[in-house]
């Protein structure tokens, strides 16, 4: 398997990648796009080396807007505080934006989006918005009535900027 960390523009960002090409690539392979949550970065980057393993994937593990990695690399964009979210449609944008340049890259026969918490809620937005991105994804503990867990997030935390926050993102 071959890794290696590079940058991919999504819309006005340029995000951090990790690109991890299984062993058994040729032609057209599974192009699979790893989202991290709202606490924490690396895991992206895991579990797509470990889909690439010996496989016929490509897997990209992408640091999420305003989010830095272990090394040090910061993704473009704001992050927001860490008892809230940026789930925006800026941020939702970029990110498929970034996919689809990905898919120019590597010309998939299949797209598969995989992510966790926060990175699942833009998922879903990703999803609602630009549906022809991808031909699969997982969604894991994702808080996808996102009113809802704004609603609890403000009464866990007192923190004001969950108030009035609900920013629609449609089609």
């Amino acid at each position: 398997m071959v890794s290696k960390t590079a940058w991919v523009q999504g819309g006005g960002y340029r995000l951090k990648v990790s690109i991890n090409t299984g062993s058994r690539v040729n032609g057209e392979p599974v192009l699979l796009v790893v989202l991290h949550g709202d606490l924490g970065t690396g895991t992206q980057d895991a579990l797509a080396a470990r889909a690439a393993a010996d496989s016929d994937v490509i897997g990209v593990g992408l640091l999420r807007p305003g989010y830095t990695d272990s090394m040090g690399n910061t993704s473009d964009g704001q992050k927001g505080p860490t008892t809230s979210d940026n789930y925006n449609a800026q941020n939702t944008d970029a990110i498929a934006a970034a996919v689809l340049e990905l898919k120019r890259e590597f010309h998939p026969r299949k797209t598969v989006l995989a992510s966790h918490s926060g990175g699942a809620a833009i998922t879903a937005n990703i999803l609602g918005r630009h549906p022809e991105i991808a031909d699969a994804a997982l969604l894991i503990s994702c808080p996808c009535d996102v009113d809802t867990w704004r609603q609890h997030m403000l009464q866990r935390t007192h923190f004001e900027g969950f108030r009035g926050k609900v920013e629609t993102l449609s089609p």
